[in-house]
């Protein structure tokens, strides 16, 4: 809520200007690797009553919220206290490009904060919601893929050194199918 008087019907980019003319034609496969993205700006365009500037920049920071409320509980998944999640939460906001993707429609911001959700449902041992969390943060830009190792590397629930290879390969599989199968839908991409 206090970012919202940073919001204006202004464009980051040239590509913003794509991006919107794209999603007010819903043309989702034309010139993109983020059909994600273009999705999601469909979605929140429709819904929200402002101009498509106004209303991409709004769905920025409702996703960037989304992610700062991941980064919170990713703090007291690893022992935080209320009080140092809640700083981490905040803090979040205080990363220059953390901010500016929250308040100018950009496809990295909303790729980070589903990155943040899927990790945060990982660690709670939610595979299934990581993973279609994953491919939605690979639709939104391929460059997600970056962050699999922090995924995959990640202890769930607190017990990856006890748990048996099995157990662990299942868990990655199950991830890796969510994940294919949230990338999946927006089929393949022309340039």
């Amino acid at each position: 809520i206090a970012h919202l008087w940073l919001i204006a019907p202004v464009l980051q980019n040239g590509d913003g200007a794509v991006y919107n003319e794209q999603i007010e034609q819903h043309a989702l496969g034309i010139r993109t690797p983020h059909v994600g993205y273009m999705v999601l700006g469909i979605v929140f365009n429709a819904v929200l009553p402002f101009g498509t500037e106004r209303n991409l920049n709004l769905m920025c920071l409702a996703f960037a919220s989304a992610g700062a409320a991941a980064a919170i509980v990713l703090a007291r998944k690893c022992g935080a206290s209320w009080t140092a999640a809640l700083f981490a939460g905040l803090l979040i906001f205080g990363i220059r490009p953390y901010l500016r993707g929250a308040v100018l429609a950009e496809v990295d911001g909303v790729a980070c904060s589903l990155i943040l959700l899927s990790l945060a449902c990982w660690v709670h041992e939610r595979r299934v919601a990581g993973g279609v969390l994953f491919g939605a943060a690979m639709l939104v830009t391929p460059l997600s893929s970056l962050s699999l190792p922090a995924l995959l590397f990640t202890r769930i629930g607190g017990k990856s050194a006890n748990q048996s290879v099995a157990r662990r390969l299942l868990d990655v599989a199950v991830l890796g199918a969510a994940a294919l199968v949230g990338d999946g839908i927006g089929g393949p991409y022309e340039y």
